[in-house]
């Protein structure tokens, strides 16, 4: 760069390092009658030449390094290091995902489809003349879709009360949801209370014949004893096993219970969520966007 614009860089690197951002200094130096694109000034912030360094290749380094050239550095080394941590700062948090809030006026945004081109819709609040705040989802891709929210917010209202389930469907409902809870329980391999049952009864007998077999001096008082105690300690460790298939069963039939008062309970489940869940209620019925 010529000398006569050492002075013009040297206070862009100062500006942006007193927290100017890009734009108010572009703004600046335009009005100036000096325009600058926003990809010059990338490399004017990022260019070496400016602490005195240039380019050298060689056979062994294709991609180059910078060595100390013979112009005279305009930048001191601290400040260009400066410059190069919040130029990498400000590229990150570019990069860092946003984070959409979800508002209570528009909890179906991005959850819509234009009917138009296809796009997510967004939404947006305005005022109206008599200073009322009405709420709408729009498209700002085509710009050819735009409904009151609340509308929007009815027809789903209208749709999720047009959902009934007849008594037949729930039974159905019901024996499927039981016949799978049933699956999940065979392939843990739980063993049935009655087969359970049916084990310790055979230790009882066990205990009783040992008993008789002590009275009638089959065996001795140490023999009988020893498997008294085998046996009960094989009752005592079938006894949890037996509780937990009852409280599993328990369990099972209040999953049951409370995924048919769901089903049948859309609207009412749906008017009683906070908006986080409440989209989850359509998105899940309509495949997961919804077509306006």
């Amino acid at each position: 760069m010529p000398d006569e614009k050492a002075e013009l860089v040297k206070k862009i690197f100062s500006d942006f390092s007193k927290g100017k951002t890009q734009v108010e200094i572009r703004l600046e130096y335009k009005k100036l009658g000096f325009p600058i694109s926003k990809s010059q000034f990338s490399r004017i912030l990022s260019n070496p030449a400016y602490i005195g360094k240039v380019l050298a290749r060689d056979k062994k380094n294709e991609k180059g390094y910078y060595i100390n050239g013979i112009h005279k550095p305009i930048i001191s080394l601290p400040l260009f290091e400066k410059i190069q941590l919040l130029l990498d700062a400000n590229k990150k948090k570019r990069n860092m995902p946003k984070v959409q809030t979800i508002k209570e006026e528009l909890y179906l945004r991005s959850h819509l489809f234009c009917p138009n081109c296809g796009n997510n819709l967004t939404g947006s609040g305005s005022k109206s003349r008599s200073g009322l705040k009405h709420y709408y989802y729009h498209c700002n891709h085509c710009a050819k879709a735009r409904f009151r929210a609340d509308g929007a917010h009815e027809r789903i209202l209208a749709i999720l009360n047009e959902i009934r389930f007849s008594r037949n469907s729930t039974e159905l409902c019901n024996l499927m949801v039981k016949k799978i809870l049933q699956d999940n329980t065979t392939k843990k391999k739980r063993r049935s209370e009655e087969t359970i049952s049916q084990e310790i009864l055979i230790y009882q007998n066990r205990i009783t014949n040992l008993q008789d077999d002590y009275a009638d001096r089959k065996i001795s008082l140490e023999d009988c004893q020893t498997s008294i105690d085998r046996y009960r300690q094989k009752i005592q460790a079938l006894q949890p096993e037996t509780r937990e298939n009852k409280t599993t069963q328990s369990r099972y039939s209040e999953f049951l219970k409370s995924g048919i008062n769901l089903i049948t309970n859309l609207k009412r489940f749906y008017l009683l969520a906070n908006v986080t869940s409440r989209i989850r209620i359509p998105g899940s019925i309509f495949s997961e966007k919804l077509i306006f």
